[in-house]
């Protein structure tokens, strides 16, 4: 799952945040041939990223020519 937002509050600058959700399933190893003799888990993964950007406009406006 993934979820973000951007917003522009001055010119060529916006501030971003976004939200990772991530699950990768249970994880199991086997030491040996006794079933108890094992290690399970959940792999999954929770990540929350904000940012700051500075939108350059080296080209200009982008004008269509027909």
């Amino acid at each position: 799952m993934l979820a973000g937002v951007e917003y522009m509050f001055a010119q060529n600058w916006s501030g971003k945040l976004e939200y990772n959700y991530i699950d990768l399933g249970k994880s199991t190893i086997q030491y040996g041939a006794v079933p108890a003799n094992r290690s399970e888990w959940a792999d999954t993964f929770h990540t929350v990223k904000a940012g700051i950007n500075y939108h350059f406009n080296l080209a200009g406006p982008v004008v269509a020519r027909y």
